[in-house]
């Protein structure tokens, strides 16, 4: 799961906007990470301008994006591919960017973005655990772009 909600403007983004942009943040994960792309959950929270407040003062053109990660930590991710977590974090804050730039940084908007990770095992999706990442169980979730029942042996 990786989840990003954006907190912008209202009418900030037409819905195909929306979805070309769900599609870049998906792409990040599938991609570059091997996660099935329908754990990629992107939520956009159009709020009015005066409901962003940045040290107090109003800022209407202005973006949130919070995102939490927990199927996969950059620790896990770094030592598959044999690299730091650093520089897998550096790596995927470049992605962040070059995802949101078109829709955020190159029209004018101030914007912070934020990473939580939480542990894999605080997470589960349609009332189950998450097969082990890289299994074979998470390799068919992928090819069918959906959950299924598994058992524990299997995955």
């Amino acid at each position: 799961m990786p989840l990003w909600q954006l907190f912008v403007p209202e009418d900030a983004y037409t819905t195909e906007e929306k979805h070309d942009l769900g599609n870049r943040i998906t792409n990040i994960y599938s991609d570059n990470f091997d996660l099935p792309r329908f754990y990629t959950t992107v939520i956009f929270h159009d709020l009015k301008p005066a409901s962003f407040l940045v040290g107090g003062e109003e800022r209407g053109k202005f973006v949130q994006v919070a995102i939490v990660h927990a199927a996969r930590t950059a620790g896990q991710i770094g030592e598959r591919l044999g690299v730091s977590e650093a520089e897998v974090n550096s790596v995927f804050i470049k992605l962040a960017h070059e995802a949101l730039q078109p829709y955020v940084a190159d029209r004018g908007y101030e914007w912070e973005l934020h990473v939580e990770n939480v542990p894999h095992e605080t997470w589960n999706i349609d009332g189950m655990e998450p097969p082990p990442p890289w299994s074979d169980v998470e390799k068919r979730w992928a090819k069918d772009n959906r959950s299924s029942p598994y058992v524990t042996a299997d995955a």
